[in-house]
């Protein structure tokens, strides 16, 4: 059985789709809104709903109540009403804090996009940052602002 976590950030019709797409076999947790929980939680029986008390994910406010950030899951579903994501920052810094294999946009047409995430892909992501930081200071030094910058 895998752990599986949604974000309730579509509309019902995608809700529904992605719920059906992911069975009633599987153990999911997801966060909705909290006026959202009595009809979704009647609705899906096997989904366990935890509530925000927001109408927005809002990523301040979620470090302050989330104590989920330091569960592992196998699998995190970001569904969408629409083809794309724009706008969708909040939820992707909310799930940088999280520990998880799959990371699994889902937008309206059902279209899956799955990002694998490895443990060791933050540390390379901070090994090119920081040697990025590193020639960013070299440059400075060596060059004393005598460059012509784009």
């Amino acid at each position: 059985m895998k752990r599986i976590l949604a974000f309730r950030c579509a509309a019902e019709d995608v809700m529904e789709k992605l719920f059906t797409r992911i069975g009633d076999r599987e153990d999911i947790t997801c966060y909705v809104q909290e006026n959202a929980v009595r009809e979704y939680g009647s609705k899906y029986p096997h989904v366990k709903f935890l509530s925000i008390h927001e109408n927005y994910f809002n990523y301040d406010s979620f470090l302050k109540s989330a104590d989920i950030v330091q569960e592992k899951f196998d699998r995190i579903y970001i569904p969408s009403t629409s083809r794309n994501f724009n706008g969708f920052d909040e939820i992707f810094k909310i799930v940088g804090l999280m520990k998880y294999r799959e990371l699994v946009l889902f937008n309206c047409d059902g279209w899956e996009k799955s990002e694998f995430h490895t443990p060791g892909a933050r540390v390379r992501e901070s090994i090119q940052s920081g040697i990025a930081a590193f020639y960013g200071r070299y440059v400075d030094r060596h060059f004393q602002g005598r460059y012509r910058k784009l």
